[in-house]
């Protein structure tokens, strides 16, 4: 299993998975969650794939070095420099369908392309996904979309939970906190994921 962002494979007819050694495979969607943007490919097992090294439980901090991995402007296989320089941030996601709101904030480069590659520590653990960059507005009033210096991250822990119950169950489950007022009138909240 391969994880990435909603956001990269969401509109794909075909999905190709490339490897550093320049190998080529077709990769099949398994499930995707668009509320935190996580997506999970499948790949032929025999292929010899070592999985990263995980920091399950391990907390990060601000002011901790980490590295973000991906392939900005299609520059393959690139890796940027930063430390952390915020927790539980909410950053805007207009349009992405994403409203998840505790992303790992970064300075480390991360540009479009950087999408659903990991961020890792100085032991070369995964932290978190890249999956979002801060963007301003040019002279024209449209969104620029390159690196301001802040970027942000999936947290392994939120990613985990969501992968290993898309693999268990094919969908993620979420409590719901039910709240009717007066007359017809009734929503329903979803109760965020914790890390």
């Amino acid at each position: 299993h391969i994880v990435t962002n909603a956001h990269v494979v969401s509109r794909a007819d075909v999905i190709r998975i490339e490897f550093a050694d320049g190998r080529t495979m077709m990769g099949k969607l398994v499930a995707s969650d668009s509320f935190t943007d996580i997506a999970i490919v499948k790949i032929d097992p025999g292929v010899g794939l070592i999985p990263m090294r995980r920091a399950t439980g391990d907390r990060v901090g601000v002011g901790e070095r980490v590295f973000a991995f991906g392939s900005p402007f299609n520059f393959k296989f690139s890796m940027s420099e930063g430390i952390i320089s915020g927790l539980g941030r909410n950053p805007e996601t207009r349009g992405s369908g994403n409203t998840f709101t505790n992303y790992i904030q970064t300075d480390a480069a991360v540009n479009p392309g950087n999408s659903g590659g990991p961020l890792v520590d100085i032991h070369g653990k995964v932290v978190g996904m890249n999956v979002a960059i801060a963007t301003g507005r040019n002279s024209s009033g449209d969104r620029e979309g390159q690196s301001a210096g802040i970027s942000f991250a999936i947290p392994l822990a939120v990613i985990e939970s969501v992968v290993d119950q898309i693999i268990e169950t094919g969908q993620v489950r979420r409590g719901l906190l039910g709240i009717r007022g007066g007359g017809n009138i009734a929503a329903e909240i979803p109760i965020k994921d914790r890390e």
